[in-house]
Order: structure tokens, then sequence, then C-alpha cells
């Protein structure tokens, strides 16, 4: 590992500065937006753990989350209903949801430095669909459509839940092979 840690902490600032940018167009907090940065690294670190090449996983997990909760919050948006006029309406929602993710991050870790289960991909997947179950009902209990506050958010969540299992899954194949 030739300065991984130097690659990670630049790969970092710069998804910092992206998801600034991605969020500052929305109304997204920028709390929110470090947070979803911070915890979707930490998965894509845990991942890797011990690999050659583990930032690119915490590159790909990071846009993987910066997209994810990006788009999240567009679908929240879309189904607030008689919420759609306030102007948080999925800045408050996200910001509770991304804080459901710290318990599973911590739990990951754990399990992985303490225990020694790689088990990251099932936290991850059960994060992500805290994150979108939690936003999803913050909109249903504030007036928003029963179809697009859960089982849309649901939905997206289990496919991005797919895709990082897929894509970690190939990416550590490759790793292995000496891509």
């Amino acid at each position: 590992m030739k300065n991984s840690s130097g690659h990670c902490t630049n790969h970092l600032c710069g998804a910092l500065l992206l998801a600034g940018c991605l969020f500052g167009r929305s109304d997204m907090k920028m709390n929110t937006a470090i947070a979803t940065v911070i915890l979707f690294a930490a998965f894509g670190y845990i991942s890797a753990a011990q690999k050659e090449k583990e930032w690119l996983l915490v590159g790909i997990a990071i846009a993987l989350g910066v997209l994810t909760v990006f788009i999240l919050q567009q679908l929240l948006k879309w189904s607030g209903g008689a919420v759609a006029n306030s102007s948080a309406i999925a800045a408050d929602p996200l910001e509770q949801g991304v804080l459901f993710m710290i318990p599973f991050v911590v739990l990951a870790l754990m399990a992985d430095l303490w225990l020694g289960w790689h088990s990251a991909q099932a936290f991850f997947s059960s994060g992500l669909t805290a994150v979108a179950i939690s936003s999803g009902a913050w909109m249903l209990k504030n007036g928003g459509h029963r179809l697009g506050s859960i089982i849309v958010p649901m939905i997206w969540a289990l496919s991005c839940s797919a895709a990082w299992m897929l894509i970690t899954s190939t990416l550590l194949m490759m790793i292995d092979n000496h891509f």
C-alpha cells in the first residue's frame, strides 16, 4: 500500500466538495451531506479492508452514497403531497434518515475489527434500507403519499443495496486477481 491514507484523504476531501456542490443545489443540509460522505466512506473502507486498492472501493461507496441520497431526496420531494410546499420537504427526513445509518456503521466496524466477521455488505444494505424507510415514515407522518413515501424509497434502497453488493463483489474479485 503506497501512501494509501494520503489517497483516501484526497478522495474524501474531493467527495466532500462534490457532495457540497450537488447538495448545495438542493434543500439538503450540509451536515447531512458530510455525514453521508463519511458514513458511506466508512462502509467502503470496511468492505475493502486489507486490500491493495481500498481507496477505489471507498470512492465507489462515496459516489454511490451521494447519488443514492440525492435521488432519495428527489423521490421524497416527488411524493411530498401536502408537504410539498414546505422548505424542509426532503432535508429534515433525510437528516433523520442518515442518522439511522450510524448504528449500522458502528456494528459493521465492531463485527469486522472485534469479531473478525467481514459482513459490511449486510450492514450496508440494512442501513440503507433504514435510511429510506425512516425518511419515508417522516414524510408519511407529515402528509406525504403512502406509495411515494414508503414503497418507492424502499425499492430504491433495495436497488442500491443490490448494486452495492454486485459492485463490491466484482471489484474485490478483480483486486484479488491483481487487476
